[in-house]
């Protein structure tokens, strides 16, 4: 919906700038990311409701070659235990190899 324009919004504790807003809506993505040859992996979390999970599959034919791994019922920022040792386990596995 529609939230009335402020110099600041709280998401979730944040406080996000107007500025910060406007730019966000203004950049595309999406555009060129298919120049980037090296090696790329996606970690999303299935409940993710900051960025939509559905997102993951349109950078996954947009990028080259990615490496996927979705997190079953982990939200944006990993809330739990579990999700965040996932997190840390893909990541150093990704970063050793």
């Amino acid at each position: 919906g529609k939230v009335p324009q402020a110099d600041y919004y709280d998401h979730s504790g944040f406080e996000i700038s107007d500025e910060f807003v406007e730019d966000i809506i203004s950049r595309d993505f999406y555009k060129d990311l298919d120049i980037y040859k090296n090696k790329l992996m996606i970690i999303h979390g299935t409940k993710d409701t900051t960025v939509p999970y559905k997102i993951s599959n349109r950078y996954l034919k947009l990028f080259y070659h990615p490496i996927f791994y979705p997190i079953e019922n982990a939200s944006h920022n990993y809330d739990n235990l579990e999700h965040i040792n996932k997190v840390i386990e893909l990541t150093c596995q990704f970063l050793s190899k």
